[in-house]
C-alpha cells in the first residue's frame, strides 16, 4: 500500500503538470514552429519543476523524509559547478588546503529538513514560472520565414525562362469555373445589409444557377453554424453549412434575370435561414421538411425576426 507521502506526491504532481499543460496550451501553435531544442527546454524545465515541487511539498510537512532523487540531481549539478569555482580559487590563492564543502544539504545526508524542503519548493515553482515565461517569449517571437527558403538556393541557369504571364482576373462571375472561385469573386460584395439580400448573394445565386452542383456545395463538415453566423455575420460570409428544418415559405422569383426560389427554413431549435435556392426543388412546398446546403452571404431580418441568409441548394432524393 502506498504511503501518505507518496499519495500526496502523486496528487500534487498530477495537478501541477495538468496546470502547466493548461497554461502552455494557448501558446503551443506559436511555440511549435520553433526549433526542437527550444520546445525541449520549455517542456523539460516545466515538467522538472512540477515533479520537483511534488516531491518537496510533502517534506515540508514531514522533514524526516529522505532527500528525493530530483533534489540530488540539482545538488550534483550545483556541486560540480562549485568544484570548478573552488579549483579556480585555489589556483588564484595558491592554497591547496582550501576547505571542501560537503556534498549535500547539511550534515544529515538522510533527511531533507524543513528549511531545505521550503527552499526546494520555492525553487521548483521558480522553474515552472521560468518555463511559462519562456513559452510566452518563444510564442511571441516570430520565426523568420526566409530561413528555410535561403538554405542552399539552387544555382540560376544562364538563360532563365521568361516568367509566366499573370493569370487573368475574371470580370464576370460566370467566367469562374468552381465554387471557391465564385465565393472569392462575390465575397467583396457581401455586406451586412439586413433589409435585402446583398449584391454578393445575388452574384453567387447567378453563378449557382448556371454551374453549382450538390456535390460541390456540401461540405465534409460545416464550416460555420447558425449561432456563429448570428453572433458575427461578417466572419461567416463565404463559409458553407448544411441545415435541416421545415419550410415556412418557398416561392419562385426572377432576380436580375436569374430564375431561382426564395425560401425560409426554420430549424427545430427555432433558428431561421433566409435562402436563395438554385437548382431543382422537386415537390418541396411550405410546411414540408427539407435539408439545405449552401454558402452564408449575410443576414436578412424579416418582420423583425433575424435570419441568416445563404445561397445554395435543397437535397432532392431520387425516387
Amino acid at each position: 500500500m502506498m504511503s501518505r507521502a507518496w499519495v500526496t506526491t502523486l496528487a500534487v504532481g498530477i495537478l501541477l503538470l495538468a496546470a502547466f499543460g493548461v497554461v502552455v496550451e494557448p501558446y503551443w501553435p506559436g511555440l511549435s514552429a520553433h526549433a526542437w531544442w527550444e520546445i525541449a527546454l520549455v517542456i523539460t524545465l516545466g515538467a522538472y519543476g512540477a515533479c520537483f515541487a511534488a516531491v518537496s511539498i510533502p517534506r515540508i510537512v514531514d522533514p524526516r523524509l529522505s532527500i528525493p532523487l530530483l533534489a540530488w540531481i540539482l545538488i550534483a549539478v550545483g556541486y560540480t559547478a562549485g568544484a570548478f569555482r573552488r579549483a579556480e580559487r585555489r589556483r588564484e590563492m595558491h592554497d591547496h588546503e582550501l576547505e571542501v564543502r560537503a556534498f549535500g544539504p547539511g550534515d544529515d545526508r538522510k533527511h531533507m529538513g524543513r528549511g531545505w524542503a521550503i527552499f526546494a519548493t520555492l525553487f521548483a515553482f521558480g522553474m515552472i514560472a521560468s518555463s511559462v515565461a519562456l513559452v510566452r517569449y518563444f510564442a511571441s517571437r516570430p520565426v523568420d520565414p526566409t530561413a528555410a527558403t535561403t538554405r542552399q538556393a539552387p544555382p540560376r541557369s544562364a538563360a532563365a525562362p521568361a516568367p509566366a504571364a499573370a493569370p487573368r482576373v475574371p470580370t464576370n462571375i460566370l467566367d469562374v469555373g468552381d465554387l471557391p472561385g465564385a465565393i472569392a469573386f462575390a465575397l467583396p460584395s457581401m455586406t451586412d445589409d439586413r433589409r435585402a439580400p446583398n449584391v454578393g448573394a445575388k452574384l453567387l445565386a447567378r453563378w449557382g444557377t448556371a454551374k453549382l452542383t450538390w456535390t460541390e456545395v456540401v461540405p465534409p463538415t460545416n464550416e460555420t453554424s447558425l449561432e456563429l453566423a448570428e453572433k458575427d455575420p461578417s466572419q461567416a460570409w463565404g463559409k458553407r453549412l448544411c441545415a435541416s428544418g421545415t419550410l415556412a415559405r418557398i416561392e419562385k422569383l426572377t432576380i436580375d434575370g436569374t430564375e431561382l426560389h426564395s425560401a425560409r427554413l426554420v430549424t427545430k431549435t427555432g433558428d431561421a435561414l433566409e435562402l436563395y435556392v438554385v437548382g431543382n426543388t422537386g415537390t418541396l412546398v411550405k410546411r414540408k421538411p427539407a435539408r439545405f446546403c449552401g454558402v452564408v452571404t449575410g443576414r436578412l431580418d424579416v418582420a423583425g425576426k433575424p435570419a441568416t441568409f445563404a445561397v445554395g441548394m435543397f437535397e432532392i432524393r431520387a425516387r
